[in-house]
């Protein structure tokens, strides 16, 4: 069953067929992180406790035990790089990448504005030490919020989550720093072509070795996708269907012999 929310859009509430507004919403959008926090503390909680009651919806609704999150949004990929630097200690050069650019070859000047972007919002909300909560609410944006929420609560349920792509990382990093128990529920679908993600799988690897929780394994799915929207996350629902059932109904060679 799909679901799309829309957390942030900048306007009113609005209904449709597939896409609705949670009354939670954050009215105005983010803010310009460059200059004052993406949002409060009391708008960050907001939009993680949509990814919460959401998530609980629809595994109520449907009795999922697989559930793939994405996201739509635009200019994502910049407050997700600020945020794994945040979190990483990565400088913003080695984590922005040139997003989802509409042509065969990427923007070099569009990359070398983003970085700077990104270094001013570290020197602005400072990096060292930062704890992921605070990271979030300073850089945003809130489709990574509500996700990062819709991870923390499908951990505490035992629901597995199929991380799509970059931005979709960003969030399980941001779940990852509240509570490194959410790395158990987790499946990474598909390496970016944002370079930042390495970076962001290997602190959640990381904290999942630290912690004595079984790793996260590497993202299953290697094709430059630069889609977002939940799209490696469904491409990868037929390899953890195929595994499930290896796991549960394949013979053993006893039973073949026997």
């Amino acid at each position: 069953k799909l679901r799309v929310i829309d957390v942030g859009v900048a306007g009113n509430l609005f209904e449709g067929k597939v896409v609705n507004s949670d009354p939670d919403k954050l009215h105005g959008g983010t803010r310009n992180f460059c200059s004052e926090p993406a949002m409060t503390a009391e708008e960050c909680s907001r939009c993680m406790q949509i990814g919460r009651k959401s998530l609980i919806e629809v595994v109520e609704q449907t009795s999922s035990k697989v559930v793939c999150l994405g996201e739509v949004g635009i200019g994502n990929t910049t407050s997700s790089s600020a945020l794994i630097a945040a979190l990483t200690g990565q400088v913003a050069d080695s984590v922005c990448g040139g997003g989802a650019y509409a042509t065969k070859t990427r923007n070099e000047d569009a990359v070398s504005k983003k970085v700077q972007i990104v270094k001013r919002a570290l020197k602005r909300h400072g990096m060292d030490g930062i704890p992921a909560s605070v990271a979030l609410a300073n850089l945003g944006g809130a489709e990574i919020a509500a996700m990062a929420g819709a991870m923390l609560e499908a951990s505490e349920r035992d629901i597995a989550v199929l991380v799509d792509g970059f931005i979709a990382t960003a969030a399980a990093l941001v779940a990852v720093g509240i509570s490194p128990n959410a790395c158990h529920c987790m499946f990474l679908t598909t390496n970016s072509a944002e370079k930042g993600q390495k970076a962001a799988i290997e602190t959640i690897q990381a904290a999942a070795n630290l912690n004595y929780i079984p790793m996260p394994p590497s993202p299953v799915l290697s094709m430059g996708l630069r889609m977002g929207e939940g799209s490696a996350a469904i491409m990868a629902v037929p390899i953890i269907r195929s595994s499930a059932a290896v796991m549960s109904d394949m013979a053993t060679i006893q039973d073949v012999l026997g």
